[in-house]
C-alpha cells in the first residue's frame, strides 16, 4: 500500500504531462497538486522535530549568534576578504599605483584589459568611484552588516546587506536591483531552497570579484612598470580567501546532509507560499517573513512552471527515507525543551530533567525519591492533578519535597504547591513536557 508521500510523488507524473500539454490547464492542475497533496505531506513533516532541525539548519549554524563551526567559518571567510582589501589598499600607495589610480579619477582610462575569471561565469565588479580612492579602500571597511541574512529565508531580500547602500550604489539606489542577485544572473534563485546559503556565497562572490578586479587592474600597472616586488605582493593578496571558502562551500554545499536540508527548507518554502495561516513560530522572527514564498506560488499558478514543481517532487522523493523513519528520540527531547520550560525524562539509565532549556545537574540516583515525586508531579500535571498519599508512591512525599528543595532551581521549586496533602505542580500542562523510555528505547509521553 502507498504512503501519502509515494502516492504524491507517483501523482505528479500524470500532473506534469497535463503542465506541459496546457499551460492554463497544467498551471491548475500544478497549483492544485501542491494544495491537495504535497502540503498535507508536509503538515505529517512539520510534526517532527527532526525535519524542523534540517529545515532551521542555516537559521541555527549561521546567524551571527549562532555558536557552530559553520558561522566560524563564515567569520573566516569574512577576516580573509578584510585581509585582502587591507593588503590591497596598502599596495595602493606605490607611487606608480598612486599615478595611475589619480589618472582614473581625473578620468582618464589607461587600464590594462582585465580578463575573465578562469572559471568563466559572468561576474559584476563595482566600478571606481569617487568618495573612495580604490574599491579594496571600501571593502576593507567593512560595509556590510553581516555576510549571512537570516530574512533571505523565504526570499532573498537582503542583496548585498550593506550597512548604508548609498556609500556604494550612489544616491536614490534603494530601489536599485543588484545584478548578482537577479534570477537572471542566477536562475537557481527562482528555485526554492535554502536561499540564506545561496545569497552567503554569492555576497561572497560578489566582493571577491572586486578585489579581484582591482588586483588584475594593479598588475598590469606594475607589469609595465617592471616592479617585480610589488608585483608579487599583489598577486599573493586575494590568495587567502580560496582556503576558508572552500571549508565553509565544504560544510555548506558538499556536507552529506546538505541535499536533505535543501529538500526540508523547500517544502517548508512551498507550504508558506499555500498555506498562509500556517504558524512558522519555529522559525523565530524569521517566520514573520513567511509571506515572502508567494514568489514561489505564483509562476505556478499563472505560468505552469514545471520548474518549480519539478524541484518541489525531487524533495519530496528526498525526504522520503525521513518521512517513513521513527523520530530520533534526542531530537524530540531537544526540541520540547525550546518549546516547554520543564522536560523530565525517564527510563533505564536516563533520569533528566530540563528547566528553560538547561539540564538542572543532580545526582539522582543517590535522590531516588525526589526523582519519584518529581515525576510523578509532571506526569500529574500533564492531566492537571496532584500526587497526595494515596497515589502510592511508596515514599514520604514530605521528605522528598524537602530533597527537592535542595535540588531545584528555586523558581521551579517555587511551583510546587502543598494544599490539604495534596502535592501539586502549578504549571500548566502544555508548559511541560514528560517522557519515559519503554523497553525497545522508544519514547512515551507520561500523563
Amino acid at each position: 500500500m502507498l504512503d501519502r508521500l509515494e502516492a504524491t510523488v507517483r501523482d505528479y507524473d500524470r500532473v506534469r504531462q497535463a503542465g506541459c500539454s496546457d499551460s492554463l490547464r497544467g498551471a491548475e492542475a500544478l497549483s492544485f497538486w501542491i494544495q491537495d497533496k504535497v502540503c498535507p505531506v508536509v503538515e505529517q513533516l512539520l510534526a517532527r522535530p527532526d525535519f524542523r532541525r534540517l529545515a532551521r539548519w542555516p537559521l541555527d549554524q549561521l546567524d551571527k549568534l549562532a555558536n557552530s563551526e559553520a558561522r566560524r567559518l563564515v567569520e573566516g571567510v569574512e577576516n580573509a576578504i578584510l585581509a585582502s582589501a587591507k593588503r590591497l589598499a596598502d599596495l595602493s600607495q606605490t607611487p606608480v599605483l598612486q599615478e595611475f589610480i589619480g589618472g582614473l579619477a581625473a578620468g582618464e582610462e589607461h587600464a590594462p584589459p582585465v580578463q575573465t575569471p578562469a572559471n568563466g561565469r559572468p561576474v559584476e565588479i563595482p566600478q571606481w568611484k569617487s568618495g573612495f580612492e580604490t574599491p579594496a579602500h571600501f571593502i576593507a571597511a567593512k560595509p556590510w552588516r553581516d555576510l549571512v541574512c537570516v530574512y533571505d529565508y523565504f526570499q532573498p531580500v537582503a542583496d548585498l546587506h550593506l550597512v548604508d547602500r548609498e556609500a556604494w550604489l550612489g544616491p536614490n539606489s534603494d530601489h536599485v536591483q543588484i545584478a548578482s542577485f537577479s534570477p537572471f544572473v542566477h536562475p537557481h534563485l527562482r528555485l526554492p531552497g535554502d536561499f540564506i546559503v545561496r545569497t552567503l556565497m554569492i555576497r561572497i562572490a560578489y566582493w571577491r570579484d572586486g578585489l579581484l578586479r582591482v588586483q588584475q587592474r594593479f598588475e598590469g600597472v606594475l607589469r609595465q612598470a617592471k616592479d617585480t616586488a610589488r608585483l608579487k605582493e599583489t598577486r599573493e593578496a586575494v590568495c587567502g580567501i580560496r582556503e576558508p571558502l572552500e571549508r565553509l562551500e565544504a560544510i555548506c554545499l558538499h556536507d552529506p546532509q546538505s541535499p536533505l536540508r535543501q529538500a526540508c527548507i523547500t517544502l517548508v518554502q512551498v507550504y508558506a507560499a499555500y498555506r498562509k495561516q500556517a504558524d512558522f513560530s519555529w522559525l523565530g522572527a524569521v517566520g514573520e517573513m513567511a509571506g515572502n514564498a508567494v514568489s514561489i506560488r505564483y509562476p505556478v499558478d499563472q505560468c505552469a512552471d514545471i520548474a518549480i514543481t519539478d524541484h518541489v517532487a525531487a524533495a519530496l522523493a528526498e525526504v522520503a527515507g525521513l518521512y517513513r523513519s521513527e523520530p530520533d528520540p534526542e531530537d524530540v527531547i531537544q526540541e520540547n525543551c525550546r518549546k516547554v520550560p520543564l522536560v523530565i525524562v525517564d527510563g533505564r539509565g536516563r533520569r533528566e530533567l530540563y528547566w528553560h532549556g538547561e539540564l538542572v545537574d543532580a545526582e539522582w540516583e543517590t535522590s531516588a525519591r525526589a526523582w519519584t515525586l518529581m515525576v510523578a508531579l509532571a506526569a500529574n500535571a500533564r492531566r492537571g492533578q496532584g500526587v497526595d498519599a494515596a497515589s502510592e508512591l511508596g515514599i514520604s512525599l514530605k521528605d522528598a519535597k524537602s530533597d527537592l528543595k535542595r535540588i531545584l532551581p528555586s523558581e521551579l521549586f517555587g511551583l510546587i504547591e502543598v494544599r490539604k496533602g495534596v502535592y501539586r505542580l502549578t504549571l500548566p500542562r502544555d508548559k511541560v513536557f514528560a517522557v519515559e523510555f519503554d523497553q525497545v528505547d522508544r519514547l512515551t509521553e507520561l500523563g
